[in-house]
């Protein structure tokens, strides 16, 4: 079925349900946003369209989806921890991550609201897992003076950062509020995918990958894991 077989007042109904949703997430009704999200993707499967059927009056598509700037994922202290945070913001903020071939630089798609938010919490918590690494070796360098030598030192680093990002997950994990999340999700990931082929770009899928496994520091990547589970998230989340 294509769009010429829908009734127009259901492809009303579904633009209606998208202002209802893009209303509610700016006000912070994450209720009435889940549920509109529901409404659509449940209009959407029923009638067999995609997020690129629906147009507005002036025939743009209803939901906004742009790209961010390539942002870096190197660091001196590798390349996966800034990755998997980045991973993690955009899985539950309703944005896709890519990395671009042949570079250390990755890129978010998804409405165009989101993706701002995305870069500021990813701008906040990785200056915040920086911070928090300083304080943390400071005290493990007083109960085990080896840190000081460069090796031990740079695996102490890498390891806790790696921690906090995989913390920060079961962090975000805690802060949804119902199930019907996962509506809302399904309806941004359907607009993102239908954006991403109108435009023909092509990009390798930014999350983690089966990567070998490195040395790393236990006690470092704990005390990572349990930071990035308790890192304030309220303020950002509340944007």
């Amino acid at each position: 079925m294509n769009t010429k077989e829908v009734p127009e007042k259901i492809l009303e109904r579904i633009r209606k349900l998208l202002r209802l949703k893009e209303g509610a997430e700016k006000i912070g009704s994450e209720g009435e946003a889940y549920a509109a999200a529901q409404g659509v993707h449940r209009l959407l499967t029923e009638y067999n369209l995609s997020m690129a059927d629906i147009k507005d009056e002036d025939g743009k598509v209803s939901m906004e989806i742009g790209e961010s700037e390539r942002i870096n994922y190197d660091s001196e202290y590798g390349s996966r921890w800034r990755r998997w945070t980045m991973t993690t913001i955009a899985k539950y903020n309703y944005c896709e991550l890519f990395t671009v071939t042949g570079s250390p630089k990755m890129l978010l798609i998804g409405q165009v609201d989101n993706v701002a938010i995305c870069k500021e919490l990813f701008d906040y918590l990785t200056k915040a897992f920086r911070r928090l690494s300083r304080e943390r070796y400071d005290v493990a360098l007083s109960l085990d003076r080896t840190l000081y030598m460069d090796d031990r030192k740079r695996l102490w680093f890498r390891s806790y950062l790696e921690g906090c990002a995989v913390g920060l997950d079961d962090n975000f994990e805690a802060h949804q509020v119902m199930s019907e999340e996962r509506g809302l999700m399904v309806c941004h990931k359907e607009a993102i995918m239908d954006w991403t082929k109108q435009k023909h770009k092509v990009r390798d899928d930014g999350r983690a990958r089966h990567e070998q496994k490195r040395d790393m520091d236990p006690l470092a990547f704990l005390t990572g894991q349990a930071d990035g589970r308790e890192v304030s998230l309220n303020k950002q989340l509340k944007q």
